[in-house]
């Protein structure tokens, strides 16, 4: 039964070390650093890869504007609320725009225009949010499927999220220095 228990440790272990060099390697010089705070308040001030034209989204600005827009509608399922919405759909619409700006954006340590164009917010265009629709059906799986499934940690609700590898960096952490904070992270101090 031990062999069990460890395979499944190491599986998950493999599955998010390969999760995470794909995800590091898709984009390595999109790394950002400095505190979690700066990251929510301050706008981008450059423009992604993906769309070079595109003014950096005050993202503070943006979410007001949708709070505004979806007023009324908070407790209706987002993808009813939404256009485009394929992960989270049920999720209540006031909600899912909290998860995007804490679950996504702090996690990254990036403002909305890093997967969205603050033209189209539906629009798939841009390959990181594609990436992060694939690493929240990835983090459900983990959640709903694989972790319950290691005896011993059944009953503690064991929980990953885009924090658990990211730490408010787009480059998943890897590894750790001395102090026990990511590599790259300490970087940056």
């Amino acid at each position: 039964m031990q062999h069990v228990k460890t395979g499944w440790v190491l599986a998950f272990a493999m599955i998010l070390g390969l999760v995470a060099f794909a995800v590091g390697a898709q984009d390595p010089d999109k790394a950002t650093t400095g505190p979690e705070s700066e990251a929510m308040t301050a706008p981008t001030t450059e423009a992604t890869a993906e769309e070079p034209d595109e003014a950096p989204v005050d993202e503070s600005l943006v979410l007001i504007q949708l709070a505004e827009t979806i007023a009324g509608q908070e407790n209706k399922p987002a993808g009813e609320v939404f256009s485009n919405v394929q992960v989270l759909r049920s999720v209540p619409a006031g909600r899912f725009l909290r998860i995007m700006r804490l679950g996504f954006s702090r996690s990254l340590g990036v403002s909305c225009d890093y997967c969205h164009s603050s033209s189209d917010w539906a629009s798939d265009d841009n390959s990181h949010k594609r990436i992060a629709r694939q690493m929240a059906m990835l983090t459900e799986e983990l959640n709903d499927k694989l972790l319950p499934a290691i005896p011993e940690l059944a009953g503690q609700d064991p929980r990953v999220n885009c924090t658990t590898c990211h730490r408010g960096d787009t480059k998943p952490a890897l590894s750790m220095d001395e102090e026990g904070m990511p590599a790259h992270a300490a970087e940056g101090r």
